[in-house]
């Protein structure tokens, strides 16, 4: 470990904002990377969460099950777990029950399993943007790049903390696979089948992975459900529903997700009205539909069928998938919303990957239609990227920014950036 990275990492205690930034400026891919990770898991350490959030109710779950749990009900219950037996009063995948456990019942001290869970998903989010930006910042990009940079780093950030399990698992499928594609080193192979064992909707959520992984890249197969998972709302969802209540803990998470028919756009508008026009635009959804333009693009430019390289190819194969995916469970919400995100992750990647080593600054790369179609991808972003923006400002703690050990010894004065802007401002 180097001495700035230790001074950064001692320095994070006092102003964990300044500590980024400072060793976001080393010219030390390691250096920068550390700082993240240690940034994230602090702000894990002083996480704000209410009482309708899941980060809350499965922090309580470790507070009233898992101190005291003996090592003998543990493994009874990791039992059950491993066996897709339903547990009423344990978590539903092995990866919150060992760390809650762990932090519960062999520590003794509940209150560091945010700190935990900040530090594991730090670790992959982390690891996936210098992957992802190996070569970022050191030649010059157009601002189109740079706004789709900003929309990968917003797409799924620190918030994706507080639901604890199905963000980190997409993190962990997304930094193996492409740490695999990328060195072809079998370890990053074997973490492609670890998202299960975090959040057990990656038993369907990481399908498409495993179809690319064990069939290659067949443009036309993935081009043909890609375009034919959008007439998916004529599928008969029994068919699919009864496979999955086979087992127990299958019979509760179809009643938990199931749903008659998909949300319009009038009702989604109907119910975030009086709301800014921005949060209405977002879930909307126009954030998907440029998704869904971009891979258009990147199809009918040819550049899927010729200008990509292997890892790039594979990684959007996984994005066409993963969004035919998440077309044809429109009747599992959950389901569908995890997986049209880990779509875009996907094809965000491909596009920035295409992006950095040159393909858009040759003539063949910035074509008329091409150029226009991203342009228009980017601004049906911009109200996605204002809401990210303003969601910041309600989550994260304001010791973000310093002195953040104050919450440590007194919960009390944890308060968010917006809470202390109003109080500043007297809002």
């Amino acid at each position: 470990m180097s001495q700035r990275l230790a001074y950064i990492l001692i320095f994070m205690f006092i102003s964990p904002a300044l500590s980024l930034y400072e060793g976001l400026r080393s010219p030390s891919d390691q250096v920068k990377r550390w700082s993240l990770i240690a940034f994230v898991t602090i702000f894990g350490s002083i996480i704000m969460l209410n009482e309708s959030q899941d980060g809350y109710v499965q922090l309580q779950n470790v507070y009233d099950h898992y101190v005291g749990l003996s090592f003998t009900d543990f493994s009874v219950e990791l039992y059950r777990i491993l066996t897709l037996q339903h547990n009423a009063h344990t978590e539903e995948e092995p990866f919150s029950h060992i760390l809650s456990y762990f932090t519960g019942g062999v520590l003794g001290m509940p209150g560091l399993f945010f700190t935990f869970v900040a530090f594991i998903y730090a670790y992959f989010f982390a690891g996936s943007m210098f992957h992802l930006f190996r070569i970022f910042p050191r030649f010059r990009y157009s601002r189109l790049f740079f706004g789709f940079a900003v929309v990968f780093l917003l797409w799924k950030n620190l918030e994706g903390i507080n639901p604890v399990r199905a963000w980190t698992g997409m993190w962990v499928l997304f930094y193996a696979c492409l740490r695999y594609y990328q060195t072809g080193r079998w370890k990053y192979l074997l973490l492609m089948f670890i998202p299960p064992l975090i959040h057990i909707g990656f038993g369907i959520m990481a399908i498409p992975a495993w179809i690319v992984l064990v069939f290659g890249v067949h443009r036309w197969i993935y081009i043909g459900l890609f375009a034919l998972s959008f007439g998916a709302a004529a599928i008969n969802p029994g068919s699919v529903t009864s496979v999955l209540e086979s087992s127990d803990l299958g019979q509760v998470k179809v009643s938990e997700y199931y749903r008659e028919k998909q949300t319009t756009t009038a009702e989604t508008l109907t119910a975030f009205e009086g709301t800014a026009w921005y949060l209405q635009v977002a879930k909307v959804g126009a954030q998907h539909w440029s998704i869904v333009l971009v891979a258009i693009t990147l199809i009918l430019s040819g550049a899927y069928f010729r200008e990509m390289t292997p890892l790039e190819s594979r990684l959007f194969s996984i994005g066409l998938l993963t969004k035919a995916l998440a077309n044809s469970t429109w009747f599992l919400f959950a389901v569908a919303n995890r997986s049209v995100l880990m779509a875009g992750v996907f094809i965000l990647a491909t596009l920035l990957l295409m992006w950095q080593r040159g393909y858009f600054a040759q003539p063949r790369g910035r074509t008329v239609y091409q150029k226009l179609a991203l342009n228009v991808a980017m601004l049906l972003f911009v109200p996605f990227i204002i809401f990210r923006m303003a969601d910041l400002i309600y989550f994260v703690s304001v010791f973000i920014l310093m002195l953040p050990f104050v919450p440590w010894f007194d919960s009390s004065l944890n308060i968010s950036i917006r809470q202390a802007l109003g109080e500043l401002v007297g809002l």
